[in-house]
């Protein structure tokens, strides 16, 4: 095992050696470089452009949306017969802060949504329970919660 590291380090030291030689013959005049000390250049600048266009960067990661999720969400009934609740709780895993506009509740009995204000500011990995009343009814026993998350660094609406 020894063995192998000292090869190891014997090429790592023979390598920078060489490295540094090269580096202190090279005329760092532009004006005197050769054609293959032009090229070697454009190369190096080329594969840099090609690394940063190729890097998924923080403008990647906003272009998908947010990382949102509703979790624990139910519409109950209360004991005394008024309207129906929605409750639910809503986690932000997202790396900026995001705006929760307004919920979309439809069954599949339902003609039309439901549409339900819940203006929330969601802090960055950030949860909250939200309970909202319902204007109307819901009938059906399954059905579609779309939320829309306004994002203020961006000024982008999801869906």
């Amino acid at each position: 095992m020894m063995t192998l590291l000292e090869t190891i380090l014997s090429t790592v030291q023979a390598t920078l050696r060489a490295v540094w030689v090269w580096l202190r013959t090279v005329n760092w005049d532009p004006r005197n470089w050769t054609t293959e000390t032009w090229l070697i250049a454009a190369v190096i600048v080329l594969g840099l452009i090609i690394l940063q266009l190729l890097r998924p960067g923080r403008s990647a990661r906003r272009a998908r949306g947010p990382e949102f999720i509703v979790s624990n969400g139910e519409v109950c009934q209360p004991e005394k017969g008024g309207p129906q609740l929605l409750a639910l709780k809503v986690s932000n895993l997202s790396a900026y802060p995001v705006q929760l506009l307004e919920l979309s509740l439809q069954s599949e009995l339902m003609v039309a949504p439901l549409i339900v204000e819940a203006p929330e500011l969601l802090e960055p990995r950030e949860s909250a329970t939200l309970e909202a009343e319902l204007p109307e009814r819901i009938v059906g026993d399954s059905g579609e919660l779309r939320a829309y998350l306004f994002i203020p660094q961006s000024k982008q609406l999801y869906r």
